[in-house]
């Protein structure tokens, strides 16, 4: 939505040497559609995409274990998002006590594993979906914000990954035993969510 912000919020991502060319920089700025074509308004069961005023918009009334994601399985110059940090503003309404929004990490679709680093009213929660099922592996109370959105963020460090709210990191785990690279945003049960300023920098960028 303002590039000034976007170019300087990849560099903060990346460092000073990052390949624009070959990242993901999406300001949701075109209502007919978003990522290239991943993201398309319109209806998937309980939930409904809208793309305006700059945000995408993720809306699910009915479905309280309705989970809903959009994944991102290569960057712009075709490499893979393996390794990638990613972030994006998130903001909305999270009427129940699994309402959630915010990041998808490490999606494999062969086995539908992934990562969903979300918030909701007052708690952030990364999940984890395995062979096991839908788990938390961290969960925090959202530290005070000054603005409705919060950004989000999954920044890789070795092995590990750092979890960051509006840029501060509130939890580092460590994951093992995914397949996936697939990256991307993600919404969980009941609620109105918005997404804006999403940024994919490839590793090692």
């Amino acid at each position: 939505m303002r590039l000034t912000w976007i170019v300087a919020g990849m560099v903060a991502l990346a460092g000073a040497n990052v390949a624009l060319a070959d990242n993901i920089v999406e300001t949701f700025d075109n209502p007919g559609g978003a990522l290239d074509g991943i993201l398309t308004p319109g209806q998937d069961g309980p939930w409904t995409l809208s793309i305006e005023d700059g945000m995408a918009s993720l809306e699910n009334a009915t479905d309280p274990n309705a989970i809903k994601f959009y994944r991102v399985e290569k960057l712009r110059g075709g490499a893979s998002p393996a390794g990638a940090a990613v972030a994006v503003d998130v903001a909305g309404e999270f009427p129940t006590r699994n309402s959630g929004a915010g990041i998808l990490y490490q999606h494999d679709q062969a086995t539908r594993s992934y990562l969903a680093f979300v918030i909701g009213s007052r708690r952030w929660t990364l999940y984890q979906r395995g062979v096991e099922g839908m788990r938390p592996r961290l969960s925090g109370e959202l530290p005070r914000g000054k603005n409705p959105a919060r950004r989000l963020r999954i920044q890789p460090d070795g092995e590990n990954l750092v979890l960051e709210i509006d840029g501060q990191p509130i939890g580092r785990v460590r994951i093992a035993n995914l397949p996936g690279s697939a990256v991307g945003i993600v919404g969980v049960s009941k609620g109105r969510f918005t997404f804006d300023n999403l940024a994919i920098i490839e590793a090692g960028g």
